[in-house]
């Protein structure tokens, strides 16, 4: 035989009704949260495609310094070449007119 009175019957019902309570606002906690999550992993995502970005940049300013580094000396060699073909031009024309 169960007897349950009125003020435990009110209890359980006061327990129940703040059992809910709390698992509403467990939920919009977990609603939040999630919410925050998502904000921050977007935000991750969006740094993470500006820092491709920027090595990306970096790479293509460094391969074109790197490219005009390379003519610029290529420019150099050039005109060392023709200024020591000149330099024997001008010794061997000196040669010969010592030699006259």
């Amino acid at each position: 035989e169960l007897e349950i009175s009125r003020s435990e019957i009110a209890a359980l019902r006061a327990s129940e009704a703040d059992a809910r309570e709390e698992a509403g606002e467990a939920r919009a906690w977990a609603r939040r949260a999630t919410a925050e999550v998502s904000v921050a992993v977007e935000a991750l995502r969006s740094a993470e495609a500006e820092a491709e970005a920027e090595a990306a940049r970096a790479v293509s300013h460094f391969v074109a310094d790197a490219d005009a580094a390379r003519r610029a000396l290529a420019r150099a060699e050039a005109e060392a070449d023709a200024e020591a073909t000149t330099l024997r031009a001008d010794v061997a024309a000196a040669a010969a007119a010592a030699a006259v």
